[in-house]
């Protein structure tokens, strides 16, 4: 079992004798959250603060039977940004090479010196830990 059986009044259930076919253990849902493509005006800085998560319809449905409200009608995730209380999304423009991802706040330029469009990699980081802490559990795969 990989939960805790409470009744209505947030009392545990004894789990002595209870048995299931899938020895009563959830399953991760998976969820495959989606973000809006990003651009920003050069400010020396390689923060992104336009953090737009969406997801599937089907998966909004499903989010919003766990905490109303989470996704709204176009799908995008309300209550995961990068402003409100801790745990949040952040997210960093920069380079990833081999693997490691480096902040970078600088534009990439080709070899005549013009600006590359989207020459830069956008990672976000923080979306397991805001989904757990809104949904109040880590029964999501992301």
């Amino acid at each position: 079992m990989n939960y805790r059986p409470v009744d209505a009044s947030g009392v545990a259930i004894p789990t002595t004798g209870l048995t299931s076919p899938s020895n009563n253990e959830i399953t991760k849902r998976k969820v495959n959250v989606t973000f809006d493509t990003v651009s920003k005006d050069h400010d020396g800085t390689a923060t992104n603060t336009k953090i737009n998560a969406a997801v599937s319809a089907a998966d909004a449905a499903v989010l919003n039977l766990d905490r109303a409200g989470l996704a709204n009608a176009s799908n995008k995730l309300t209550n995961l940004t990068a402003t409100g209380t801790a745990p949040n999304i952040t997210s960093t423009y920069g380079k990833r090479d081999h693997g490691q991802f480096t902040a970078d706040p600088n534009v990439v330029r080709n070899a005549v010196g013009a600006v590359v469009p989207d020459g830069k990699t956008v990672q976000y980081a923080g979306l397991r830990a805001a989904m757990n802490t809104t949904l109040g559990s880590d029964a999501w795969e992301l």
